[in-house]
């Protein structure tokens, strides 16, 4: 456990921990089951922060490998159940969102020269993103076919983006 550039502290996933965390998103803070499966409160990352990006302001250049796409892919929704899987998918995206428009907004005020003071630096952000509709619901039960599509996504863009960096060297 450990703090990351911010007051997050980072923990070890467990079954206890996910479980936890799923009773205090479906339920709340104030139950007695609450408070067994969760006695300190603690509120998992995966509801809290989706994507970890800001903290990695040091870094020249930022691959964001994602499983779910920003582009919503599927059908309209048709049902309750696809509105739920609708809001789900925009409320992930939008915390990649605002994790992301504060890295976009310095590299726009340095590229306009607006900002020029020591220690900022303009960060490239490379999406990787799979070309398929894998919704938020789906994520739950993870598919080894999904990751190695993401995978192979990251590998390729990771290798092209190289290959186009030494052409240009």
């Amino acid at each position: 456990m450990g703090q990351v550039g911010g007051p997050q502290k980072y923990t070890p996933i467990s079954t206890e921990t996910v479980g936890g965390a799923l009773w205090l998103y479906f339920y709340g803070f104030d139950n007695a089951a609450q408070r067994r499966l969760n006695p300190l409160g603690l509120v998992d990352g995966a509801y809290n922060r989706q994507f970890i990006i800001s903290e990695l302001h040091g870094c020249d250049r930022i691959y964001a490998v994602r499983a779910l796409n920003t582009k919503w892919l599927d059908h309209p929704p048709r049902d309750h159940f696809d509105n739920e899987i609708f809001k789900d998918w925009l409320w992930v995206n939008s915390a990649y969102t605002a994790e992301v428009a504060g890295m976009e907004t310095i590299n726009k005020l340095i590229e306009q020269k607006d900002l020029q003071a020591p220690g900022y630096k303009t960060i490239e952000l490379i999406e990787v993103q799979i070309p398929v509709f894998y919704g938020p619901f789906q994520q739950l039960y993870e598919k080894k076919g999904v990751y190695e599509l993401a995978f192979n996504e990251a590998v390729s863009e990771l290798q092209e983006h190289e290959k186009a960096a030494l052409v240009g060297s």
